[in-house]
C-alpha cells in the first residue's frame, strides 16, 4: 500500500516521536579521554568520561569509579563481584580544616618536548617534598571546549589554584617518587555521546552505601 504524499511528513514525525518516547536512556555529548597509566610494575589502559559534573573512570576490566561532583558521591564498581560501594564526601571539608592549605610551587622549566606530536611546555610542581612533572600543550584542538567540560568537575578553588603555566591540555604527567613513578599519558581526546547509564550503578549489581 502506497502512502499519500500528504501523509508522509506526518508519518515521519510520528515515527520520530515514537523513537524518542521509547528511548529510555538519553545521550549527550561528553568528553572522553583514553590514557595509559604506567607504574613501577604495571601498565593499565584507562578510559575517563566526563559530562555535566559527572566523572567515570574505567581503570581496568575489574574496576570502575563514578563520581558525582555536585552531590559529592563516589561509586566504586567492582565488576567481578558485581558490587557497588557508594561513599559521600564530607561537605565543606576544606573549610573545617585546622591547618593552612598546602600551596604547590609550580616552575616552568623552559623546556619544550613533544607528546603525541604536540609541543608541550614542561612544568614541575613541588609540594611537601614531592615533585611532579607535567607536559602541557598550549595549542591543542578544541582546548576551550575541553577546558569548559573539565571545569564542570572542578571547584572554584581548584580552578584558581592553577597558574598560567598549567593553562593547557596536560598530555603527560609523572608523579610519585623516583623509585615508584606513576606516568599517565593521554592517548586520545574526543567528544562523543555518552548515555546517562554510564554514570549509574550497573543493573543487577548489589549497591552498598557506606555510613556518612
Amino acid at each position: 500500500m502506497k502512502t499519500s504524499p500528504i501523509l508522509r511528513p506526518l508519518l515521519g514525525m510520528a515515527v520520530a516521536s515514537a523513537a524518542f518516547l521509547l528511548t529510555p536512556d538519553p545521550v549527550r555529548a561528553g568528553l572522553v579521554l583514553e590514557q595509559t597509566v604506567e607504574g613501577s610494575d604495571a601498565r593499565n589502559e584507562t578510559v575517563m568520561r566526563i559530562q555535566g559534573g559527572m566523572v567515570r573512570a574505567d581503570i581496568c576490566e575489574e574496576l570502575s569509579t563514578i563520581a558525582n561532583t555536585k552531590d559529592r558521591e563516589v561509586m566504586t564498581v567492582m565488576h567481578p563481584a558485581r558490587e557497588v560501594t557508594v561513599m559521600r564526601q564530607p561537605e565543606a571539608a576544606a573549610a573545617k580544616a585546622t591547618t593552612p592549605p598546602m600551596v604547590p610551587k609550580y616552575t616552568a622549566t623552559g623546556l619544550i618536548e613533544k607528546v603525541n606530536g604536540y609541543d608541550c611546555a614542561v612544568v614541575t610542581m613541588e609540594v611537601l617534598g614531592m615533585k611532579s612533572t607535567f607536559w602541557v600543550a598550549k595549542s591543542y584542538p578544541e582546548y576551550d571546549r575541553i577546558k569548559a567540560e573539565l571545569a564542570t568537575v572542578k571547584s572554584a578553588g581548584d580552578a584558581a589554584a592553577l597558574p598560567p603555566e598549567m593553562d593547557g591540555m596536560i598530555l603527560k604527567s609523572c608523579t610519585g617518587s623516583e623509585g615508584f613513578p606513576c606516568i599517565t599519558t593521554v592517548k586520545s581526546v574526543r567528544f562523543e555521546e555518552i548515555p546517562d547509564s554510564a554514570f549509574q550503578a550497573p543493573a543487577g549489581y548489589t549497591v552498598t552505601r557506606a555510613a556518612d
